[in-house]
């Protein structure tokens, strides 16, 4: 399955850190399997914060290994 996460930040690597707001569903790293969604949020946030461009990460994420978490 690929997951998706848009942003207007590039990284390399996901770390969470502690948020300085309230997220909808808490602290987190959020993704989607939905591309165009991802993709949409980022432009959200680019013009939210008048800075960066947007940017679309890709994971491939292994469903059997979600047993492990």
């Amino acid at each position: 399955m690929f997951l998706y996460h848009g942003t207007n930040i590039k990284f390399y690597q996901v770390k969470i850190i502690k948020p300085n707001r309230t997220l909808d569903f808490g602290v987190g790293f959020y993704t989607t399997s939905d591309k165009t969604q991802a993709a949409d949020w980022a432009k959200v946030v680019v013009k939210r914060a008048n800075t960066g461009r947007s940017f679309l990460n890709i994971y491939e994420f292994d469903e059997k290994s979600i047993e492990k978490l």
